[in-house]
This record gives structure tokens, sequence and C-alpha cells, in this order.
């Protein structure tokens, strides 16, 4: 618009012979009406168009369109029977301006409308995000914690599974000969298997009990060190 309105203010003053007659004896001239009348009814469609679809979807801003260009109508309406200077030319320069303030404000509504939803979704997009990293966050605790006890899983109840079916294997062997030992080898593995499956609970239901005192630390090893001692092969002495 300020583009056009420099190029049309240039070819005014540049060439003020080529311009079309606009006003005869003080009133508008065909050539001036003309625009207008078409602008007019331009204006009255567009009338018809928005409140048309205001009674299909009672959208506020449908009626608020359909005033403003009904106002832009009868403005162009006035204009067409209007001389200049005189009441009506007034009355029509004015209701323009009104229309104009009008649209400017209902454009300024849409405007702030349209930033506080922005920050809005702002926020829940912040939210979102902060609930997305907390969740993150658990899955890797989680997938820590699951390999924490797939180690300690392997390192520890496998392990002592397996010395219990070592034990278990000498029993055999020994059961025609020595039938005490394996007794008290029986009593042993028995034992182991219980803290075994202790151990096994505490990890399916997440209560592995920590190690708080030299005590329990001492316990620990000493059971650390039974559950892989084997008499014959692999002798140990805890020293602490």
């Amino acid at each position: 618009v300020a583009a056009a309105s420099f190029l049309v203010g240039s070819l005014t003053l540049a060439f003020p012979d080529h311009l079309p007659e606009m006003l005869r004896n003080g009133r508008l001239t065909p050539t001036a009406v003309a625009p207008q009348s078409l602008a007019c009814l331009f204006f009255l469609a567009a009338t018809a168009r928005c409140f048309l679809d205001y009674r299909r979807s009672k959208r506020p801003d449908d009626f608020v369109f359909a005033s403003l260009a009904l106002m832009f109508g009868v403005a162009e309406l006035v204009f067409m029977y209007s001389v200049p200077w005189d009441g009506r030319w007034w009355f029509w320069h004015l209701l323009r301006l009104t229309a104009y303030l009008l649209v400017l404000r209902e454009v300024s509504r849409g405007y702030l409308r349209t930033i506080s939803d922005l920050q809005a979704s702002l926020e829940e997009t912040t939210r979102v995000e902060g609930a997305l990293r907390q969740s993150e966050q658990h899955l890797r605790r989680s997938l820590d914690d699951r390999e924490k006890m797939a180690q300690d899983l392997h390192d520890h109840v496998i392990q002592s599974i397996f010395a219990a079916t070592l034990n278990l294997e000498r029993c055999r062997r020994l059961v025609s000969t020595h039938a005490q030992e394996v007794a008290v080898q029986l009593g042993t593995t028995l034992a182991d298997l219980r803290l075994v499956i202790r151990d096994l609970r505490g990890y399916l239901v997440g209560l592995e009990q920590p190690i708080s005192n030299g005590r329990d630390l001492e316990t620990a090893f000493s059971s650390l060190i039974k559950s892989m001692a084997d008499p014959e092969q692999l002798p140990f002495r805890l020293e602490i």
C-alpha cells in the first residue's frame, strides 16, 4: 500500500495534465464514482458472505468482519451521493475511519490472542519436555538397575548355584564310602541353597540388603568364600 501510494503520488506530480477529471462544477464525476461503486458492491458481497459464515459457524470473528464490511460498503455508498466538504462527505470519512479503527482493534486482539496461545503452547511444550526428561532419567535408572541385577545374578547367585552343584556331584561320588562327610556336605549345600533363594527373592522384589557396617561385610565375605570353597581343589582362608 505504501509503495502504491508513493507511485500514484509521484505520477500525479509528474503528469498533472494526464489525470482523469474527478470534480466538475463542484460535484464528483462518473470517473470518481465508478471505482467507489465497484468497491461498494464488493464490500456488500463480503458482508453477505461473512454473515452466512457466521450463521453456519457462530464464530464471533465472522460477525465482526460482516459488520466491518457493511460499514465500508455504506461509506462507499455515502461517498457516491456526497459533495466534497459537505456533511455527508465528512460522514463518509468518519465512517471509514471508524471501520479502519475497528479492523485495527480486531487485528490487534487476534494478534494478542495468537501471542497468548503461543505462550501457552510454549509452557505446555516446556512441561512436556520436563516430563519426558524425567521419564528418560527414570528409564535410564531402571536400565542401570536391571544391568546391575543381571551382573549381581551372574556374579553371586549363579556362582553359588554352580558351587552347590559341584558339592552335590562330590556327594554323589562319596555317598557309598564316606557317608558322614556326605551328610555334612549336604547340610552345607542346603544352607547355601537357602541363601541363594533368599538372595533371589531380594533381587526380584528389589530388597537387596545393603552392607552397612563391618560385621555385615565380614558375613558377606564369609558367605562368598564358603560358596566358592572346594575342600579338594580350592581351599580359602579369610583374614579380615
